[in-house]
């Protein structure tokens, strides 16, 4: 996350998450998310709210031209809003020939990106090391987005997470786990 802010701090607009699946690049934006309601953000992400779009919803049923017509009344309306920092999870569902389970043959790279480098709201997308690789790098909108590579958290990052998590279950459960078992729990998965 503090990468992600470094990043946004030093004028990039679009910053693209790349990591495979699991490795908690949705996480990480909620994590953006909860930072911004507690106003524990760079200024430029201060008063701002996150909409995500549903890049199913978007392509289903429809041609590339309507996909396109669709963008952008979407694109319009968070340029309009100025308080928004746009996420679409998935990026590289709307570029190419499309990623795992998209529409083959929709590409709308050209009218994203257009608009993602307009620089009149924030966005963040996440795609995988495939997706990126396949789609992305030598796209429209690969020339937009700024990557950060998420990679899978060490053991010990994961015990952290765990002892930040487990307050609220040992409450809820009126049980108590030991640092034992949560380091046990990290090793067997």
């Amino acid at each position: 996350i503090d990468e992600i802010f470094r990043v946004i701090e030093g004028g990039r607009q679009s910053v693209v998450l790349v990591g495979e699946r699991g490795v908690g690049k949705v996480s990480m934006v909620q994590g953006i998310a909860q930072r911004t309601v507690e106003e524990k953000v760079p200024e430029r992400l201060r008063d701002k709210r996150l909409v995500q779009m549903s890049t199913s919803s978007l392509l289903a049923g429809t041609t590339i031209s309507g996909a396109q017509e669709r963008i952008i009344n979407i694109m319009n309306e968070v340029a309009r809003a100025k308080n928004i920092i746009f996420f679409i999870d998935g990026i590289d569902d709307l570029v190419g020939s499309g990623g795992d389970g998209a529409v083959q043959g929709l590409d709308v790279s050209e009218t994203l990106a257009e608009f993602l480098s307009s620089g009149s709201f924030l966005s963040l997308a996440t795609t995988t090391q495939n997706g990126y690789n396949q789609h992305i790098v030598n796209s429209a909108v690969g020339q937009v987005l700024a990557k950060v590579d998420v990679a899978e958290m060490t053991d010990n990052q994961a015990i952290q997470v765990l002892e930040s998590k487990v307050g609220g279950t040992e409450y809820k459960h009126n049980v108590f786990f030991t640092y034992d078992a949560l380091e046990q729990s990290v090793k067997l998965s």
